[in-house]
């Protein structure tokens, strides 16, 4: 999935510079939620609604008008806890170098991984706004594009399915570079595990072994009877 980002820095009363941002959201890691919360709004330092835009929480077009702290309290709540469970980059971890030396270094590397990984041997990804399976989805009809794999929409009429699953059927004799690097970290026994969402099976045409790879949707490596369960080889 292709993602993009776009800030819009709107100056304010009730909105903190790039910097002020900066700021209130290391001093939220440093000194923890109740504590940030009682040096700040507790002092009466900055309202609730401008520390919201610290931690791009987005106000509500009913709450635009809104003159009371109070109706802020939940909004910036939910954006606090939002900044706390994010992963934070280690300033001694920064370059591609620095990568090389920790997968060097490591015993048990665990690599988990989606359909980006085989986009480039045209099996499209899911919500890519263009070429993405939900985007061809709609445009042969389906509002609902998950609806399409629903067991209960395959058991009326399997057909709807397998009209489409061409589209994401892989050449089982083609890999990218991705799997053949976490074919590498195997090769050289620092593997842990491989848990991928995609269902192409092209890990295992890799070569990752079964005990070091965990589908976790799924595979075409095998196809089983809805009716009496008979199972075959997915090819």
């Amino acid at each position: 999935m292709k993602c993009g980002l776009v800030l819009i820095l709107v100056s304010g009363p009730d909105v903190c510079t790039p910097t002020e941002s900066e700021i209130y959201r290391r001093r939220l890691h440093d000194i923890g939620l109740e504590a940030f919360v009682q040096e700040t709004l507790g002092k009466g330092s900055i309202t609730a609604r401008k520390l919201c835009s610290a931690f791009n929480a987005r106000i509500p077009p009913w709450l635009d008008d809104e003159v009371s702290d109070d109706n802020f309290y939940q909004l910036l709540g939910l954006a606090l806890v939002r900044e706390l469970q994010k992963r934070q980059r280690l300033p001694q971890h920064t370059t591609i170098d620095d990568a090389a030396k920790l997968l060097n270094t490591a015993k048990n590397v665990m690599v988990i991984t989606g359909a980006g990984i085989s986009t480039s041997l045209g099996i499209p990804d899911f919500r890519s706004k263009d070429s993405g399976f939900y985007t061809k989805l709609r445009e042969k009809g389906f509002a609902e594009p998950e609806d399409v794999f629903e067991l209960s929409t395959f058991d009326d009429d399997p057909s709807i399915f397998y009209s489409l699953a061409g589209d994401i059927l892989p050449d089982l004799n083609k890999w990218t570079p991705t799997h053949q690097f976490i074919r590498l970290l195997q090769d050289k026994g620092k593997l842990l595990r491989n848990y991928t969402q995609n269902i192409d099976n092209i890990e295992s045409n890799a070569g990752i072994l079964h005990d070091k790879l965990v589908q976790c949707h799924g595979s075409w490596a095998t196809a089983t009877c809805r009716k009496c369960k008979h199972q075959s080889p997915g090819k």
